[in-house]
């Protein structure tokens, strides 16, 4: 289950919610394929359809990557302010990788129906941080500041290739979705050997070790209560805390992150040294008392024609409504304005994680599920084993792998697009597109969406990270990063932030050229 939102003024801002205790805003169908459209029908909309490129929030779990994809629509970030997770309301820049199965907000502009995007703030929109207190294997869980964390196949991991790699002697960062019964579902989560080491791979671990996030169930002056997944609950302490952003209130309902120097004792009670309020009021600039937004989450009560979808207030009267009841603990798509807190649905349908695209074989058509989405250079190609790594991932095709030009095209080098359903660490294909081969006289780029993201000389745009180095700048460098080494040439460069220095760390957006040289049309220095 999960929990995502997109607010905005005059243009359908998705929420796209998924877990009823946290409303880690992530919405949307769609996702800004390449080569077709959203399968779903969405030709009930009210307001409507939403102008190209307006003003917009989506937050989620980070489902793409080579520029970071956010319910569906593929965002543009060179340039964009980064905050992190522990000052998401403040000036703290994040100066690492967005990496998939992060949950983040953005803010920007977007063409929902084209699934492409430019953001202008990102908040990385944190979980759960803290040692391991019990691993269950056969449950797919394990305990986190007494909180229950579930981990399934979609859950990416870093530093362990499963539960079994984790210990109760690790450290770890969980990035996902609260859900109804206190737990945590986990997109991703980074382990670490020791408290120094999460700290010196993200230093501010250092000033608030321990984290944790849901949503309020009881609120009193000074505390309120979450509940542990597990039929307890964790009493927050946070009379002495600093409460963001300035002048929020907590209620139950809200969406809250906790920082603290030490877990919850033994009576289920932790002191607060900072409470981050994560509603989309809050996480939103948007300043219109009416909100366009499309929800997606779990039904956690229903009374006659009033739903509560993962802590939000769903009046469902004047909707279309879809086929059978309406029952608690269904995943559904509300779609509607927000008014004084409470969402005035248009629409209801049922829904799944699932998302649909129609992809073009041939000239014929053919609808092919996928969940995320890769764009970038292929690195440790294995033609045996049939895997190749794009962006860190490791991606796996098979019989059922459909291909846009031709299985034989793929190699070291060569730029891809993606789609398919992580299980357990590996992207399993269903369709890999090369991107920019020449296919009886033309390129092969199936109207790409990506056009509106830029393309020249036969290849589509994507933005990478790595490390800057010239032998002759802007003509004649190189972008290195952990897995690829690309020879770039900066020529037409925009710089966004920062000036070129040799070594420094750098994100660029850019395309290849004929000869396989990254052609960077913006970047920027990180760090």
């Amino acid at each position: 289950m999960y929990s995502y939102i997109q607010t905005k003024n005059s243009f359908p801002l998705k929420l796209f919610i998924l877990a009823p205790l946290s409303l880690a805003l992530l919405a949307a169908c769609g996702g800004g394929s390449s080569t077709g459209s959203s399968a779903k029908d969405n030709s009930v909309q009210n307001p409507p359809a939403p102008s190209l490129l307006s003003s917009t929030l989506y937050a989620g779990s980070v489902s793409g990557l080579g520029s970071i994809v956010v319910n569906g629509v593929r965002f543009e970030t060179v340039g964009a302010q980064v905050l992190e997770a522990d000052d998401p309301y403040g000036t703290s820049a994040y100066t690492e990788q967005i990496r998939l199965g992060m949950t983040v907000a953005v803010e920007g502009s977007a063409d929902d129906n084209n699934g492409t995007g430019t953001a202008s703030t990102i908040r990385i929109d944190g979980g759960m941080r803290g040692q391991v207190g019990a691993v269950d294997i056969a449950a797919g869980t394990l305990r986190v500041n007494g909180q229950t964390v579930k981990v399934d196949a979609s859950t990416m991991m870093q530093g362990a290739t499963g539960l079994a790699g984790i210990a109760t002697t690790n450290w770890v960062e969980v990035y996902g979705l609260a859900q109804s019964d206190g737990s945590y579902l986990a997109t991703r989560i980074e382990v670490y050997g020791s408290r120094g080491g999460l700290a010196s791979s993200y230093p501010k671990a250092s000033t608030f070790p321990v984290s944790l996030r849901g949503i309020v169930w009881t609120s009193a002056s000074g505390s309120f209560t979450l509940h542990d997944g597990n039929n307890g609950t964790i009493t927050v302490n946070y009379g002495a805390a600093d409460v963001l952003p300035a002048g929020a209130g907590i209620a139950a309902g809200s969406s809250v992150r906790i920082l603290a120097n030490t877990a919850p004792d033994g009576n289920g009670a932790v002191l607060a040294s900072k409470i981050l309020v994560l509603n989309p009021s809050n996480l939103s600039s948007a300043t219109s008392a009416l909100s366009y937004i499309k929800l997606k989450g779990v039904v956690d009560s229903v009374v006659g024609n009033t739903l509560v979808v993962s802590g939000t207030t769903v009046d469902i009267s004047a909707a279309n409504k879809p086929v059978g009841a309406i029952a608690k603990n269904q995943v559904i798509e509300v779609k509607g304005t927000l008014s004084k807190g409470i969402l005035l649905a248009s629409k209801v349908e049922f829904d799944s994680r699932e998302t649909l695209y129609t992809e073009r074989q041939g000239g014929s058509s053919s609808n092919v599920g996928y969940k995320q989405e890769l764009y970038g250079m292929i690195s440790g190609f294995d033609a045996a084993l049939n895997t190749f790594v794009v962006q860190g991932v490791t991606v796996q095709s098979n019989s059922a792998t459909r291909f846009e030009y031709g299985y034989t095209k793929l190699a070291n080098d060569v730029f891809v697009e993606v789609k398919g359903a992580l299980q357990n660490g590996v992207l399993l294909a269903s369709k890999i597109d090369v991107k920019g081969v020449t296919v009886n006289g033309s390129v092969g780029d199936s109207a790409s969406k990506d056009d509106a993201l830029g393309k020249s000389s036969g290849g589509s745009s994507f933005e990478i990270y790595g490390t800057l180095t010239c032998s002759t700048y802007p003509s004649a460098c190189t972008i290195n990063s952990s897995v690829n080494s690309l020879k770039a040439n900066l020529v037409a460069a925009q710089w966004e932030k920062g000036a070129y220095a040799t070594n420094s760390y750098v994100e660029a957006k850019g395309y290849l050229d004929q000869s396989s040289v990254f052609q960077v049309t913006k970047i920027e220095v990180k760090r």
